[in-house]
């Protein structure tokens, strides 16, 4: 989800009609900061801003799925990637690169929470491609057929 201003000269009271957006929208969906943090992180990574820009908002790393798009760091051991703890890169900040938490304030669980949420939707949307596509070409599951595609 994002959030964006349309025709802020028509519809708003304030000079600061984006701010206004996420005023009402707080109050309105009793939205949590870290909801706000989330939505304004989208709204950044979905605009239309030149990677210059993103990255100076988001971070260097905005671009990686998950927790390593929002600053923490895949360390290989062996052929397993295992995330970096943010701490590293407080103890030794010329060694590691890492975004500063700052830029976005979304907590990693909650990168990471949406992450394997959309793998999880990504991973049920084949299945279920798939056995529809298995239960066209079979007619002894064409019942079966008809009743989820009359779901």
């Amino acid at each position: 989800m994002s959030l964006s201003t349309d025709d802020p000269l028509q519809f708003h009271i304030t000079k600061e009609p984006l701010v206004e957006e996420y005023s009402v929208a707080g109050q309105v969906y009793k939205l949590t900061a870290s909801d706000l943090c989330e939505i304004a992180r989208n709204s950044v990574y979905q605009s239309g801003f030149e990677h210059a820009v993103k990255s100076h908002w988001l971070g260097p790393h905005y671009q990686l799925p998950g927790p390593r798009g929002n600053g923490a760091l895949p360390l290989l051991l062996g052929s397993r990637p295992v995330l970096l703890p943010r701490s590293a890169c407080h103890s030794s900040p010329s060694s590691v690169n890492c975004a500063d938490i700052n830029k976005t304030n979304v907590p990693d669980i909650r990168i990471s929470y949406r992450h394997e949420t959309l793998l999880d939707v990504r991973a049920l949307l084949l299945l279920l491609s798939l056995f529809f596509l298995e239960a066209s070409r079979n007619r002894r599951t064409h019942a079966l057929w008809g009743a989820l595609a009359n779901y």
